[in-house]
């Protein structure tokens, strides 16, 4: 059987009755969405609903425009008649993805059979919580629609935001909260700013989406995501579904209170796991190493702009440089010890460590993987499997695509 969407069953609203037809529409989308191209009798199988009902559903899908059909089997030509096989139309619907970095930008286009058809980064624009950033992110926003060739088609776009976002409400507590949007959710500024109905999700989630539906972990059930980029955050899946929370805000897992430090963190708190577990934990360790005299291959930056970068503590820890090593090796320790009682509480089936400081670091996953054998009780954790990301740099962006593709589909149920 299709399982059920990881979106919040609030934007299925109506009746019980509505919501049961809703769900079974859904079901049939989803078979398109995970097989591709299916006969009628397929579709059945796979949602348990009946031929005649399935048909009839199908058959308002093409009239609309969302199916198209074909007399060819996608393996071979049939012996005598051909069956109608049944597929989406890709280029009936796009969907526009925006994963904001702390260190760049990246837009993703996706047709409505889930591929991506264009993308770009933005390099050059550093993000910052300013009003001024906002408009310039909107404007770049603005310019790859208009680029992109299918402006009208463009049906739904989602903006990963990072820190406390409650996507059921398009309401972002950290990043672009200022106090002339406080009547008006951030998802409806958006799609004022750019002509696009929007959505907004946390860079976590929207990261764990990804994986789910093209990453590692599609055939895993119950995952933690940790995104260990600029900051620390947590994405949770249990029996296939994104855990949110009761007010939409789980998986703050790099503001738990772990250390005795006087290290003040973004959140206004000290002694947070994301102070020494973090991208910018990383670079603040190596600064205050070398002002201490010790060595590496990497030299202090004279100004905040030519300081190092993840990717710079990165490459010189797999080039063998010792301080470098020693960071990222301390860092998965602690890292691995707090996964270590999540392990003992969640019991996940896998662990996925993304966001840019995953890139290609071996040295933080086996850290990570040789803290989480010593801390988490084997009988828990002898069947875990510990991973980095498929794609750090793009997953999120993919999920964002998805997400605002679901979002479609949830809105436009009554094509079929």
């Amino acid at each position: 059987m299709i399982s059920n969407s990881t979106l919040p069953r609030e934007a299925f609203s109506g009746s019980e009755k509505r919501y049961a037809n809703a769900a079974m529409k859904k079901s049939i989308i989803d078979c398109f969405f995970q097989q591709g191209q299916l006969m009628i009798p397929e579709i059945a199988r796979l949602t348990g609903y009946s031929i005649p009902t399935i048909a009839r559903y199908v058959r308002n899908g093409v009239e609309a425009g969302y199916v198209r059909t074909s007399k060819t089997s996608p393996q071979s030509q049939l012996r005598g008649r051909k069956a109608t096989w049944y597929r989406l139309n890709p280029d009936s619907a796009y969907f526009l993805g925006v994963d904001l970095k702390h260190y760049m930008m990246v837009i993703s286009l996706m047709n409505l059979e889930g591929d991506t058809v264009a993308e770009q980064e933005y390099r050059e624009l550093q993000f910052a919580n300013t009003p001024q950033f906002f408009e310039s992110m909107c404007h770049q926003v603005c310019d790859f629609i208009r680029n992109s060739g299918v402006q009208e088609r463009i049906a739904t776009a989602c903006f990963n935001i990072s820190g406390r976002v409650n996507f059921r409400k398009g309401l972002s507590h950290s990043i672009f909260a200022f106090e002339n949007n406080e009547d008006k959710p951030l998802a409806e500024i958006l799609s004022d700013g750019i002509g696009v109905r929007s959505v907004i999700e946390n860079d976590t989630r929207a990261m764990l989406y990804g994986e789910l539906y093209k990453g590692n972990i599609k055939d895993y059930k119950d995952c933690l995501y940790v995104n260990v980029s600029w900051g620390l955050g947590l994405g949770i899946l249990t029996n296939g579904e994104i855990y949110r929370g009761a007010d939409d805000f789980a998986g703050e897992f790099g503001h738990t209170k772990v250390f005795d430090n006087e290290i003040i963190c973004h959140c206004g708190k000290k002694g947070c796991l994301e102070t020494e577990v973090s991208g910018n934990a990383a670079i603040r360790i190596l600064s205050e190493q070398l002002a201490a005299g010790k060595t590496s291959i990497i030299k202090p930056g004279r100004t905040d702009s030519d300081s190092p970068s993840i990717l710079d503590i990165i490459q010189a820890a797999n080039n063998e440089d010792p301080l470098c090593q020693d960071i990222m090796e301390e860092m998965g320790r602690k890292l691995g010890l707090q996964l270590a009682n999540l392990i003992n509480i969640f019991n996940p089936r896998a662990i996925i460590i993304g966001g840019s400081l995953s890139k290609e670091n071996d040295i933080l996953l086996e850290s990570v993987k040789m803290s989480i054998k010593k801390y988490s009780l084997k009988l828990i954790h002898r069947n875990l499997v510990v991973v980095n990301s498929s794609n750090p740099d793009r997953i999120g962006v993919t999920g964002a695509c998805l997400i605002a593709r679901e979002k479609f589909v949830q809105d436009k149920l009554t094509w079929i």
